[in-house]
């Protein structure tokens, strides 16, 4: 294979999404987008696996690939990501979307604040100047899309409270284990479904949900016509460019206030209070024990910020590093998912109660999504906020923290608030 690069005028990013790209990636924490349209070649297992098949696959056929610009600082990626528990055969409203999935896309754009690159990727060796005039045609396309326009979409039905009997169930009994001393905190999650009409506008509400969550990655990837998962989640997993790395440990949660001074008393009291600082300091501990043995030097914030997003507040702890050696983006994402923020802690404890728990399957909710590049870089998020569209039926997902000290109650309020971030656009879009 054989992939060419040209840079351009930054691309606005309504155009790349009203293209309706099978990939779509928008990390507001490093203004970097990346989409992918085409493909050319596809990664897909529907039985239970280790993520190092994965791996060998992928290094295996990007490395393969000639770049015929290898000045431009822009490489070969393949886009994709797996499910919560990779060896759990899908089943429910997943039975039919892969438990891994990873494309490489005919056309890759990759924009930041300045300029947009585009990729052309093909199997047969080209002139070079074949590759300048199929990539010059793409950006014509791009750019001169339609403008989205809103289709009003009909919810015909909300499910909204038949889950709530078993989450008050299962909180109970994971309590118990709690109190017991068997696990010091599980992550549990709950699903909510919406039945909406044929008209539904995704390119229109990607571009709404992006507008409400500008500090969040913002992704999605369609798996067919009537197959796709999206959300929009605050939590990055690992970044690694070179030998250097970020994360970040994001763990309890506290609502926005209706007026600044309501929100300020909200912020203070969630940074004092003393069940979410200990849920969020067994997450950062957890993170710094898997990642300090590969590291020369690691750099942990003193103490948790509050990260204020539309609907939710939630302390974030940034961390830094740098590997003694270049380890694949892939080798990281397989220590580090899943963490404590999404499963509980211990995590082979918590994992396993949440699969006797949960009477849903969380399928990818929960679990990595993101890029690889044929340098073994990448950028994976924490698929939290997130969704599966299904022709015609869309199923929310959403989770919490459950430790000694949890009130049913108040987690039930807040997973709620937490699919508001979903909910209340298609709200808005509803006839």
């Amino acid at each position: 294979m054989f992939s060419y690069t040209k840079k351009f005028k930054r691309i606005e990013t309504v155009k790349l999404i009203s293209y309706n790209p099978i990939f779509f990636w928008e990390n507001n924490k490093t203004n970097e987008i990346i989409s992918g349209v085409g493909c050319i070649e596809k990664i897909e297992l529907f039985n239970a696996f280790e993520l190092d098949l994965i791996k060998d696959e992928i290094v295996n056929k990007i490395t393969h690939i000639t770049n015929l610009t290898p000045d431009v600082p822009i490489y070969p990626k393949f886009l994709g990501g797996h499910a919560f528990n990779i060896k759990r055969n899908s089943k429910d409203d997943w039975e039919n979307f892969p438990r891994g999935y990873f494309i490489l896309p005919e056309y890759i754009i990759t924009s930041n604040n300045k300029s947009t690159y585009i990729t052309l990727i093909n199997k047969s060796q080209r002139h070079l100047q074949q590759y300048i005039n199929s990539i010059n045609d793409f950006y014509e396309q791009l750019i001169n899309q339609e403008p989205i326009k809103e289709h009003p979409t009909e919810i015909i039905h909300i499910d909204n409270e038949s889950n709530k009997l078993n989450y008050f169930d299962i909180f109970n009994r994971a309590l118990e284990q709690i109190n017991s001393g068997f696990i010091k905190k599980i992550v549990l999650s709950k699903t909510k479904k919406i039945k909406i009409n044929e008209q539904f506008n995704f390119s229109y509400f990607m571009q709404q949900l992006r507008k409400s969550h500008p500090q969040c990655i913002n992704f999605y990837i369609k798996f067919s016509n009537e197959q796709l998962f999206f959300g929009s989640t605050p939590e990055r997993l690992i970044n690694k460019d070179q030998k250097k790395i970020k994360s970040e440990a994001i763990a309890g949660t506290i609502k926005r206030g209706a007026t600044v001074n309501d929100d300020i008393k909200l912020e203070k009291k969630l940074s004092a209070d003393l069940k979410n600082l200990g849920e969020h300091q067994l997450v950062v501990e957890k993170i710094k024990n898997i990642l300090k043995p590969k590291l020369e030097c690691i750099n942990i914030s003193n103490k948790p910020k509050v990260l204020k997003l539309k609907n939710v507040q939630h302390l974030i702890t940034n961390i830094t590093g740098e590997l003694k050696n270049n380890i694949h983006i892939l080798d990281l994402v397989k220590i580090m998912h899943p963490t404590p923020a999404v499963s509980g802690y211990p995590v082979k404890k918590a994992i396993d109660l949440i699969e006797k728990y949960e009477l849903h399957d969380r399928g990818w909710y929960a679990g990595p999504i993101g890029w690889i590049d044929s340098k073994g870089d990448g950028d994976f998020c924490v698929s939290l906020r997130s969704a599966i569209i299904k022709n015609t039926h869309i199923q929310l997902f959403s989770g919490g923290g459950i430790v000694s000290d949890s009130n049913v109650n108040d987690e039930w309020n807040e997973t709620e608030i937490k699919m508001d971030s979903i909910l209340t656009i298609l709200k808005q879009m509803n006839r």
